[in-house]
């Protein structure tokens, strides 16, 4: 009866934390994005001119006007098949999010709600892989893993930066999700580089920030001493600085 009791106290004891937005970093990010495609198509749509203007073609003026007419069509055509495919995964995108003693909660842009519950999660069913992991890739960010439904599953913890905002405490968000796991879920293993991975203090749950700045510290340090080494291999095999002169 006490542990029913203590386990009703610790759900009511832990809070809702919501995603917040950094609208700084949203337009930024938004000008950036939109800056860069529209330079793309500026670029698409120059070129067949260009060849016109430079009389590539080696045609007549009305085949030149044909070429291009023919070429912006077709740019056209498969911009508006681009924006169509963009807009529907668009509506699968996530606009809201939080994290409370239930789980974690999402709301798309289509309206609908999902949420991964503490109760769902599941143990790993791979060897020497944790029940909660985190998962680095080459190319793009790393990945917050879990198991439900028997097998993997990843986490997001951003909300969809044209649909909705950067989300600016996405740490916070791991933080408290991982606190809950361990807090209700007890039985699952959350592996080290969760909180190495996420910068995630493993006695607080809160985003470590001074291993953040650390470690990119450290990385920048290295690519200054990567630097000065070609440099000084630049100077011995050219005799001149390529880099720092």
């Amino acid at each position: 009866m006490m542990d029913v009791k203590h386990a009703i106290a610790d759900k009511d004891s832990f809070e809702a934390v919501h995603a917040r937005p950094n609208w700084v970093l949203t337009w930024l990010l938004r000008l950036l994005l939109f800056g860069l495609m529209g330079l793309l198509l500026l670029c698409l749509f120059m070129i067949p001119v260009g060849f016109a203007l430079d009389d590539y073609y080696g045609a007549s003026r009305i085949t030149n006007v044909v070429v291009i007419v023919f070429s912006h069509s077709l740019l056209l055509g498969l911009l508006y098949l681009l924006i169509r495919h963009i807009r529907s995964l668009r509506r699968k995108s996530v606009v809201a999010l939080y994290v409370d003693r239930e789980g974690i909660h999402y709301r798309y842009a289509d309206g609908h709600s999902d949420a991964i519950l503490y109760k769902d999660l599941q143990c790993s069913n791979e060897h020497h892989t944790p029940d909660v992991y985190a998962q680095t890739q080459r190319r793009g960010p790393t990945l917050f893993r879990i198991f439900v439904n028997g097998g993997p599953r990843t986490v997001t913890f951003m909300t969809d930066i044209g649909r909705s905002y950067y989300t600016g405490n996405q740490r916070e968000l791991i933080g408290h999700f991982v606190r809950g796991i361990r807090r209700f879920r007890p039985d699952l293993h959350v592996g080290k580089n969760v909180f190495s991975e996420f910068y995630i203090h493993p006695d607080t749950f809160a985003f470590d920030g001074r291993e953040w700045v650390r470690t990119w510290v450290a990385v920048i340090l290295i690519l200054i001493l990567v630097l000065f080494l070609i440099d000084c291999y630049m100077s011995y095999r050219f005799g001149a600085s390529l880099i720092f002169d």
